[in-house]
């Protein structure tokens, strides 16, 4: 399941029981890390872990058929840099 599926928190844990075959229950959404502030960037670090997963995030989307692109586009970062 891609981390965007989880936006709509109902609908993907109603897919997560049916998946597993079980009685659906009540599942509090709690959001962690969340704030109304842009996250702190780390303009390198980024830009390196994009290069380092790109193989992965390849691989990933050939062996699901998922279109990952969203993922191997490189992150702006707005440092200038």
């Amino acid at each position: 399941m891609k981390m965007e599926e989880l936006l709509d928190f109902s609908a993907t844990i109603e897919r997560i029981f049916n998946f597993l075959g079980v009685s659906p229950m009540s599942v509090p959404e709690l959001k962690l890390n969340t704030s109304d502030n842009e996250p702190v960037r780390i303009p390198y670090f980024e830009e390196l872990m994009d290069r380092f997963f790109l193989k992965d995030i390849e691989l990933l989307e050939n062996l699901l058929g998922w279109n990952c692109e969203k993922w191997k586009t490189p992150r702006k970062t707005g440092s200038g840099n």
